[in-house]
C-alpha cells in the first residue's frame, strides 16, 4: 500500500512537471504565472545552542530549532489575507523545539490567520481581524514577548506630519473563552509620535494601556498544564494527596506603559546608536506592581558584514504584567525577576546572521531571601528567505 502511494505521488509530480514544461514562453524565459503577483511568501529557520545555569539546579545544555513560514495574498485593492505556521506547538511565546527525543518529528502549529483591510476612503487606517502580529509599536519586550501573536481585532491609524507621524492603535483580544464562566479579554489603546530625518536622527515616544477583564479569581493561563503563574501571584487548590488541582490569579491586570527611544548616527563612527526604555505599572495590584527597562544598541544588522551590539537592564515585579505573555527568555520567562541582557549579532551574508545573547539575572525577587541566580547563554544562526 505504501509503495503504491509513492508511485502515485511520483506520477502526479511527473504530470505537473510536464504541464510546466508545456507552458508558453516569452523569449528565453518562462511566462510568470499571474497568481504570483498577488502572493508573498517568506520564512525563516533559526538554529540555537543554549546553556542554562540556574542556582540550585544542574546546568542544562540543549540545541533547539525554530521554523516559520508566512503567506500573504492580495484579495483585492483594499484587502489582504494571511496565514502562517511555525514550530513550537501551543506555547504562545516560543516557537523553539528541542532537538531531542530520539529524532521525533517536531510539532507544527497555526501561528497566523487573518484578514487585513485598508479602506481607500479612510487614508492611514488599517483594520485587521483573526490571529495576527501585534499591532502595537514598541521599544522592547518588557510587556509582550516578541514571538507572541494575539487573537481578536485591531485598528491602526497613521497620520503623516512632515518628518513625524502620529500613531494611534486600538485592539480587543480574546484571552480566554470559558463555557461556564465569564470570558477574559484585553482592551488595548496606544498613542505616540515617531520622527525621522535625513541626518539619521529618529525618536519614538508613546503611551499604552492594556485593560484585562475577568482574570482575578480565574484559572491561570498555562499551556504547560502545570498550574504555574509565570511569576504572577496566584492561589493554588490542592487535594487530599497534596496534588495541585487548580490555580487562579490573585489580581486583575490594568497595565499602563510609557516608552521612548532616541537614535542617531554616532559622530565618531557613523554607525547608528540608540537609547531606549519603558516603564509599566499594573494599577490594580496593591504591591509588586512595577516594571522598567533601560537599554542601548550600537550598530545595526542590515547588510552583509554589518553588526550590532546591545545591552539592557530590566526589572519586572511579580504582578506588573501578565507573566504568560512577557519575554520567555529573561530569568526563564514571566515576571518576578531582574537582571542584565547582553547581545551581539553579525550578518555573515545576505539574510544569514550569527548572534549571541547572555542573560545575567535573578529569579524570584518578590521575596529577596528566596531569589536565585539565573544565567543563560544562547548562540543563534538564523536564515531568512
Amino acid at each position: 500500500m505504501k509503495r503504491n502511494r509513492i508511485i502515485e505521488h511520483t506520477m502526479a509530480l511527473s504530470a505537473l512537471l510536464l504541464v510546466a514544461q508545456s507552458m508558453p514562453t516569452r523569449g528565453q524565459e518562462s511566462q510568470k504565472p499571474s497568481w504570483t503577483d498577488s502572493i508573498k511568501v517568506k520564512g525563516d529557520v533559526r538554529l540555537r545552542y543554549e546553556n542554562i545555569d540556574k542556582e540550585g539546579s544542574d546546568a542544562r545544555n540543549r540545541e533547539r530549532v525554530r521554523a516559520r513560514l508566512r503567506v500573504q495574498g492580495k484579495v483585492n485593492d483594499e484587502i489582504d489575507a494571511g496565514i502562517g505556521i511555525r514550530t513550537g506547538g501551543k506555547d504562545s511565546v516560543s516557537g523553539n523545539q528541542d532537538l531531542s527525543g530520539g529524532f521525533t518529528s517536531k510539532e507544527i502549529a497555526m501561528d497566523l490567520a487573518y484578514v487585513q483591510w485598508k479602506p481607500e476612503l479612510l487614508s492611514g487606517v488599517t483594520l485587521i481581524g483573526g490571529k495576527f502580529e501585534k499591532p502595537f509599536f514598541k521599544v522592547s519586550d518588557l510587556v509582550w514577548d516578541g514571538d507572541l501573536n494575539p487573537e481578536g481585532a485591531a485598528a491602526r491609524y497613521k497620520l503623516g506630519l512632515g518628518e513625524a507621524n502620529l500613531l494611534i492603535n486600538g485592539a480587543v483580544f480574546s484571552v480566554m473563552e470559558r463555557s461556564k464562566d465569564s470570558e477574559s479579554f484585553v482592551y488595548s489603546g496606544q498613542a505616540g509620535v515617531d520622527y525621522k530625518n535625513d541626518s539619521g536622527f529618529n525618536m519614538l515616544a508613546g503611551v499604552s494601556y492594556y485593560y484585562y477583564s475577568n482574570l482575578e479569581g480565574k484559572d491561570v493561563i498555562d499551556w504547560s498544564d502545570s498550574y504555574k503563574g509565570y511569576g504572577n501571584t496566584i492561589t493554588k487548590t490542592v487535594d487530599e494527596e497534596e496534588t495541585v488541582t487548580k490555580a487562579v490569579y490573585d489580581n486583575e491586570y490594568h497595565e499602563l506603559e510609557l516608552m521612548a527611544s532616541v537614535g542617531f548616527d554616532c559622530p565618531l563612527t557613523g554607525l547608528p546608536l540608540k537609547f531606549y526604555g519603558n516603564v509599566v505599572r499594573n494599577t490594580e495590584a496593591s504591591d509588586n506592581d512595577m516594571g522598567y527597562l533601560a537599554g542601548l544598541q550600537f550598530g545595526k544588522v542590515k547588510d552583509p558584514n554589518s553588526f550590532q551590539v546591545g545591552y539592557n537592564y530590566r526589572e519586572l515585579e511579580a504582578d506588573a504584567v501578565v507573566g504568560a505573555f512577557t519575554d520567555s527568555d529573561s530569568w526563564g520567562g514571566g515576571t518576578d525577576g531582574k537582571g542584565h541582557k547582553i547581545s551581539a549579532a553579525y550578518q555573515i551574508a545576505k539574510n544569514w546572521t550569527l548572534g549571541a545573547t547572555y542573560f545575567i539575572n535573578e529569579q524570584g525577587i518578590k521575596d529577596g531571601s528566596d531569589s536565585k541566580d539565573y544565567k543563560r547563554f544562547m548562540v543563534d544562526l538564523a536564515a531568512k528567505f
